[in-house]
């Protein structure tokens, strides 16, 4: 069966941290590709700062060049209006095939909102989600709500919890059956929302960002007004 990682977000901007993170999940399940998907309008997301989808996706793909088993879906974009997670997914099954099974790369902070997400039990039944810990949504968060029923009507899935030491001392058996990953975080902790304060500042976001997209933000002047 082909699996593929699916790294969904608005990336605005993309940043070092998401691809330090889309590295090492790769490296972890030995994916060989993973497919970063930039939305068109992120429904559970403020607009005023979110510029627009090409310049997002732009940006995307200048930050992938250099790793050959990066790639990026313009989707998302092309379909515009609301990007919801399950008609992206249900999209990808008939591209890929019914057969590939895809695994979709989240934070906790999103995914604890899971609830107010589109059409759940479909999406549960189109990939499984990895889960990356974010600041101030821990794991611990997570399995409380598995714990307790997680969503009313979805009927009960295994997840793995996978820690930072299981990492660092040796790659850990990942659980074939599992419908959700539960992943540590990493020590390096870059937020797109800080990214976009800097540059409204006036600062450097040099290494916080690859260069080509740090040169794309200087050039279009990128960030630089809240948009209202």
């Amino acid at each position: 069966m082909n699996r593929v990682a699916v790294f969904g977000g608005t990336f605005n901007p993309i940043h070092i941290g998401h691809l330090l993170v889309a590295e090492e999940i790769r490296q972890l399940f030995k994916f060989e590709q993973v497919l970063f998907v930039p939305s068109s309008l992120p429904p559970h997301k403020p607009t005023q700062e979110t510029i627009s989808s090409q310049d997002r996706l732009t940006m995307t793909t200048l930050a992938t060049l250099d790793n050959p088993c990066f790639n990026v879906s313009q989707i998302e974009v092309e379909r515009g209006g609301k990007s919801y997670t399950v008609d992206t997914l249900g999209q990808l099954k008939q591209i890929y095939g019914a057969k590939v099974d895809l695994h979709f790369l989240v934070g906790s902070d999103a995914f604890l909102a899971i609830s107010t997400w589109k059409d759940i039990p479909k999406l549960f039944e189109l990939c499984r989600f990895v889960v990356i810990e974010r600041p101030g949504a821990g794991l611990d968060k997570l399995i409380k709500r598995f714990d307790a029923g997680f969503v009313e009507g979805l009927t009960p899935f295994e997840y793995q919890l996978i820690k930072r030491s299981s990492l660092t001392e040796e790659a850990p058996a990942i659980k074939t059956k599992a419908s959700v990953y539960l992943i540590e975080a990493l020590s390096v902790n870059i937020s797109s929302s800080e990214i976009r304060a800097l540059i409204r500042r006036g600062e450097s976001i040099k290494y916080l960002v690859p260069t080509l997209v740090d040169e794309y933000i200087l050039k279009n002047r990128l960030y630089q007004e809240v948009r209202h």
